[in-house]
């Protein structure tokens, strides 16, 4: 059993992700299945990277990480995201304010998911 520093909130959340260190800037579809205030784990069709820095895009809201484990299941790969920046909308991030620490983001994504 794992036990953790945070608690975490289950989403299982369609999203958009970017593979920024790479060129070109690969995009895909991937599922958000939990996420904490420091990060969030993935399930991928792909492999990624550990070191990889990523952007992981969900209801209109843009976080920033880099990619810390890889693990092989079935059919996919679940991704852990050790998340940098969380929280900005999209508008704000093309004005480039943002808030690192925005656990009520956390939270209304949870609350989102449980709808």
């Amino acid at each position: 059993m794992v036990h953790r520093k945070e608690g975490r909130f289950k989403l299982n959340q369609i999203a958009t992700l970017r593979a920024l260190s790479m060129t070109p800037v690969p995009v895909m579809e991937t599922c958000i299945l939990d996420i904490s205030s420091s990060g969030m784990r993935l399930r991928s069709e792909l492999p990624l990277t550990c070191g990889l820095a990523v952007e992981v895009e969900v209801n209109d809201r843009v976080s920033r990480g880099t990619v810390c484990s890889c693990e092989a299941k079935l059919d996919s790969y679940e991704l852990g995201v050790a998340v940098s920046e969380r929280g900005r909308t999209l508008e704000q991030r093309k004005q480039g304010r943002f808030n690192v620490n925005d656990v009520a983001t956390i939270r209304e994504l949870g609350q989102e998911a449980r709808i």
